[in-house]
């Protein structure tokens, strides 16, 4: 796969999705901050989906035009902090 052939603004959006997936994932995956199940399997779902998104735009999409959500920078952020703040609420509460 020769990756020079692509503009490097749809590389940064496929490394932006890759990596905000993972992060999503590693979160569901060991529970950092999670208050529940619930956030846990928000945190995977998305996850997923965005990993998914960026296989099929590299491997599988043929049309030469993609469709860039913004949203896949910004919830990332968005749950993350909801995770530190969770975290950081169950610390300061009385067990």
């Amino acid at each position: 796969m020769d990756l020079s052939a692509y503009e490097p603004v749809y590389l940064a959006y496929l490394a932006a999705l890759v990596i905000s997936g993972v992060i999503l994932l590693v979160l569901a995956v060991t529970g950092f901050g999670a208050g529940g199940a619930l956030p846990r399997l928000l945190n995977a779902v998305v996850g997923l989906a965005f990993l998914g998104y960026a296989v099929y735009l590299l491997f599988f999409d043929t049309s030469d035009t993609y469709t860039m959500f913004y949203y896949a920078f910004i919830v990332p952020v968005l749950l993350i902090i909801q995770a530190f703040r969770s975290r950081s609420a169950k610390s300061e509460s009385p067990a």
